[in-house]
């Protein structure tokens, strides 16, 4: 199976008061998770990986304005997503596939050998 990445946004952070705009959102914390499964039925195995980080936004633009109870989770990902910038989107969804790779197919060990 392919790795399958899911954005979503654990909290908003909101100036109650920006000039004439209220509960204006300034900082999106996202989270990233990727997931892929081998195998199926008894011998599926699941492997996971997760990446979270905060995207600050710059100044509100008052005729684009969403009123925040009227702002919803994927307008926030489009947001924290456009702030960051396509490259980084990219660098860190190729990062949560990497790290899966790794743990299906793993280069390294630990542990003692008695």
């Amino acid at each position: 199976m392919a790795t399958k990445i899911t954005w979503s946004i654990a909290q908003c952070d909101y100036a109650l008061v920006d000039g004439s705009l209220s509960d204006v959102i300034n900082n999106l914390h996202w989270r990233v998770n990727a997931e892929s499964t081998t195998g199926s039925g008894a011998s599926a195995k699941t492997y996971y990986a997760s990446s979270y980080g905060t995207q600050s936004l710059g100044e509100p633009d008052p005729d684009k304005f969403t009123e925040y109870s009227k702002v919803t989770e994927t307008e926030c990902i489009t947001w924290a997503k456009s702030g960051m910038g396509a490259d980084q989107v990219t660098v860190i969804e190729n990062s949560l596939a990497a790290n899966i790779a790794l743990q299906k197919k793993p280069v390294d060990g630990h542990g003692v050998p008695w």
